[in-house]
């Protein structure tokens, strides 16, 4: 069994099973949507629980439509979270990818490497180092027209990000043409920079009404662009008509460098907007499943988890305390649901401190999972935890097996955060199912995505590509991910 089984809402999803059994009755047949939606889930087939859910809760077809709505917010939830994982990576391998081949001289240079890495610098939050990439290619008199007014668009958005917001107007405000990709990136960057004032939704329905009139329709750089402006404007269901035009593997820009040379870019902001387009979407078909008694819990669990993902930290803390308030809930979950409150109460008010972490290991006899999930928080607040490290490292001495594989991962997470890339393989390593080594099913894509990530680190290039091919099945955004690591491990 693989350490995916261990995390704290498998339990959640085991009562959700219990319910659907007791309440479907003889409803409850191989056919019946929900089941078919929750047996995708937990082999963690996301896109294809969510097709099935949806298209069965919008012809109305589901007997029980608050089962239907818990179960499609799970699944687009654990997609947000994934994605969300899989931005931060992308800009890790494709901000080291750029770089390197930003360096190469003679013909071979390219010309667009410029563009793309002072984007990502830009994701990076890293705005200083960015201005100067976007400079070099707006300089650059082989550069196209509009291309160069996207930079614009990216170097306005650096100075905003420095703090110097009448730089960032002055800039904006000379960017004069009627390209949807411009005009996209633009209404994508005055969303992300809180300027709602500026129409940013307004500029993407006009942009989409003039690509709308050509055969082709809108190009998949102005469809991503949107699709960012859509989830952070909470217009999921419009983000959502959008997305299903797009092939996931596809790239924003095709640059020729001679007979036998091609060079394709991707847009990594994409992925950031797909984790926010999922949460958001989840979150409402969580409020829906809410308002009956036998779904709640297991909503309100969801709700706090993707309130987290979103950044409201405040409203994942207000439903967690609820959860722990409830006598219905799981007594095993209780220890995982007081982690996770220390956890965000340091989020909310800004402080990082081993000490409530260090009390919960105090009360009686901390269980695997419960010590799992204090690692993994003090690895996101990048705090040391060593009385959790000790206690792990005890446990997965003295015991093996599913029991344990949690414990591993969590302890490989907490090592990948330190910089200790060789032990953080090790014990990932461990916490794998073996017998199934990159099979996403048994292991989880996340689990196998953060095994990447540090075989990645720690220079294992060719384990860390055969993961993400097999990641890359069922996910095809992850498509970005692959071609800049082997660009990486080729230079």
């Amino acid at each position: 069994m693989g350490m995916v089984k261990r995390r704290p809402e498998l339990l959640f999803l085991i009562v959700f099973m219990f319910i659907l059994i007791c309440s479907s009755g003889s409803a409850y047949a191989a056919k019946d949507p929900v089941k078919t939606g929750m047996k995708l889930i937990r082999m963690h087939r996301y896109e294809e629980a969510i097709r099935v859910l949806r298209s069965n809760i919008e012809s109305g077809s589901v007997k029980k439509m608050n089962e239907a709505h818990l179960a499609l917010g799970m699944a687009y939830f654990r997609n947000a979270r994934l994605h969300r994982e899989l931005y931060k990576t992308s800009v890790m391998v494709y901000g080291e990818y750029l770089e390197k081949l930003s360096k190469a001289r003679g013909k071979a240079k390219s010309t667009y490497v410029n563009l793309y890495l002072g984007e990502t610098l830009l994701a990076m939050k890293r705005p200083k180092k960015a201005r100067i990439y976007l400079n070099k290619f707006i300089r650059d008199k082989t550069a196209g027209a509009k291309y160069k007014y996207i930079a614009r668009v990216g170097l306005g958005y650096s100075y905003f990000l420095q703090g110097n917001g009448k730089k960032a107007e002055s800039i904006w405000a000379g960017i004069r043409t009627k390209d949807a990709d411009v005009l996209s990136r633009l209404a994508l960057l005055y969303m992300s920079a809180g300027l709602s004032d500026k129409g940013p939704v307004d500029l993407c329905k006009k942009v989409l009404a003039r690509s709308g009139a050509s055969q082709s329709g809108p190009s998949a750089r102005t469809a991503m662009n949107v699709i960012g402006v859509y989830a952070r404007a909470g217009l999921i269901e419009e983000g959502i008509k959008i997305l299903e035009d797009i092939d996931m593997k596809t790239f924003s820009y095709e640059e020729s460098l001679g007979k036998n040379k091609t060079i394709r870019f991707y847009d990594i902001a994409l992925l950031d907007s797909l984790a926010v387009l999922y949460g958001k979407a989840g979150l409402a078909h969580l409020e829906k499943a809410q308002t009956e008694r036998k779904t709640r819990n297991v909503a309100l669990y969801y709700s706090a988890e993707s309130y987290e993902l979103l950044g409201d930290h405040d409203r994942a803390e207000k439903l967690t305390s609820s959860l722990l308030s409830s006598k219905k809930v799981p007594k095993q979950l209780r220890g995982q649901l007081k982690v996770k409150k220390v956890y965000l109460r340091n989020l909310s008010n800004g402080k990082k401190n081993e000490g409530p972490f260090r009390e919960l290991l105090r009360d009686r006899s901390p269980k695997p999972d419960m010590v799992a999930e204090i690692l993994i928080s003090c690895g996101k607040l990048n705090i040391e935890c060593t009385d959790a490290v000790l206690q792990a490292s005890s446990m997965v001495e003295k015991k093996s097996g599913k029991m344990v594989s949690r414990v591993n991962y969590a302890l490989g997470l907490y090592y990948l955060g330190k910089k200790d890339f060789d032990r953080s393989v090790l014990y990932m390593e461990a916490g794998r199912d073996k017998s199934n080594k990159n099979s996403i099913a048994h292991n989880g894509p996340l689990m196998l995505k953060h095994i990447a990530d540090a075989n990645y680190m720690a220079k294992q290039y060719s384990e860390a590509l055969e993961i993400l091919f097999a990641l890359s099945e069922q996910f095809p955004s992850v498509r970005q991910i692959q071609v800049a690591m082997q660009g990486v491990y080729m230079r």
